[in-house]
């Protein structure tokens, strides 16, 4: 019997204000609510390409909670998630200073996600777990969160689940080295590992794009991807080069766009594609995802990819 592909993830999902159109937040006279989360974006991004996806998670027991599992659930996310009854649910503001520029801003100190602990992390959770997707964002968040991520990656390896790590840095969170040191060890441990070129220069004096990915390589089993946007993606899988170009859209707004990508790899990887079939697609992902405001709203379906694929596509489907 052929097992079903199935990605387990965790991290902090929040409340999510935006302004509807750009321009400084001082100016804006009302923002809509939604919520955004690296590691839920992945989650309903392979989730709309048709695998089974579960995140794990610390809500507040308050409203924006209920929204986010709410959301997830009509994205067909399972959610395996603790209230936390003193703590709130994370918020953060994305000041759209220009269509160009765009700052997030974060309201997530203390929050209930930042409590999550690995008792949380139950290990049947995992019991129909193909693959298992990290990010830096959550061991940077506290202590216990560090804890709950070499747990995650513990609980994986035991049982010989695929583990991605996306490097995610954050400099709100802590500082470049603070980041290196501590995900050093956990990229170790990972069997594809997905980093911008900045955040690959973390570990790697390399420059050129080759020798960047494979020094990524050296740090994890040999399976490294640069997520490098306008100027598509690399990767160095094996001790082979790959390179894509990046599909041609135009911008909305690139928050979210790198989980759109990774959600559109592993997707791919986890259903048997071959490498340059999974950073096409991904490239793909990542671009449609561009062209929709919101961190995960542009993530593309089945049928959306395949039409974003298919050669001198139609624009009007009639």
């Amino acid at each position: 019997m052929t097992t079903k592909p199935a990605l387990v993830t965790l991290g902090e999902t929040m409340g999510l204000l935006a302004s509807p159109t750009p321009g400084p937040l001082r100016h804006q006279h009302s923002l809509e609510l939604s919520i955004g989360g690296a590691e839920s974006n992945v989650a309903i991004g392979v989730a709309r390409l048709g695998i089974d996806a579960t995140w794990v998670s610390r809500l507040g027991d308050d409203a924006i909670g209920d929204l986010i599992e709410r959301e997830l659930a009509a994205e067909h996310v399972r959610t395996h998630v603790t209230r936390h009854p003193q703590a709130r649910t994370g918020l953060m503001i994305k000041n759209r200073h220009s269509a160009e520029r765009t700052e997030v801003l974060y309201y997530r100190s203390a929050s209930a996600a930042t409590t999550l602990i690995p008792e949380d992390l139950d290990s049947s959770i995992f019991n129909d777990a193909t693959h298992v997707h990290l990010s830096g964002i959550t061991p940077a968040l506290s202590s216990s969160c560090h804890e709950v991520t070499n747990h995650a990656i513990a609980l994986a390896r035991s049982r010989g689940i695929p583990i991605s790590f996306d490097v995610n840095f954050r400099s709100a969170l802590w500082t470049q080295h603070a980041a290196a040191s501590t995900l050093r060890p956990m990229l170790a441990r990972a069997d594809i590992v997905f980093a911008s070129l900045d955040e690959a220069h973390l570990f790697t004096s390399a420059r050129d794009l080759r020798s960047t990915c494979a020094a990524l390589t050296d740090l994890s089993d040999g399976h490294a991807v640069l997520k490098l946007g306008a100027d598509g993606a690399a990767a160095v899988v094996g001790g082979t080069f790959y390179r894509q170009e990046a599909h041609p859209v135009t911008v909305t707004d690139t928050v979210g766009a790198g989980d759109a990508f990774v959600a559109g790899y592993l997707a791919h990887t986890m259903t048997g594609h071959d490498v340059a079939d999974s950073l096409r697609a991904a490239a793909v992902c990542g671009a449609l995802a561009c062209t929709v405001s919101g961190d995960w709203h542009g993530a593309p379906t089945v049928s959306d990819l395949a039409y974003a694929l298919a050669p001198q596509a139609d624009p009007v489907t009639r």
